[in-house]
């Protein structure tokens, strides 16, 4: 039988009883959730302000 400290690979593998090492599945809590989706409709926001106000200027704009 192995135990943990036989398997050598990252935090995030475990050893199973056969002795291999199989990833273990991370439980994502609902603030890291929370947190991505309003991080990524941030990113939205921004992006599509930042193209509009770069539709909008000419060419002549951008070194007066």
């Amino acid at each position: 039988m192995a135990s943990e400290s036989l398997c050598v690979q990252p935090s995030w593998f475990s050893a199973t009883a056969s002795g291999w090492c199989r990833p273990q599945l991370m439980m994502t809590s609902v603030d890291n959730v929370a947190l991505l989706i309003i991080a990524t409709v941030a990113a939205l926001v921004l992006s599509t302000y930042l193209y509009e106000r770069a539709r909008r200027l000419r060419p002549g704009d951008i070194f007066s």
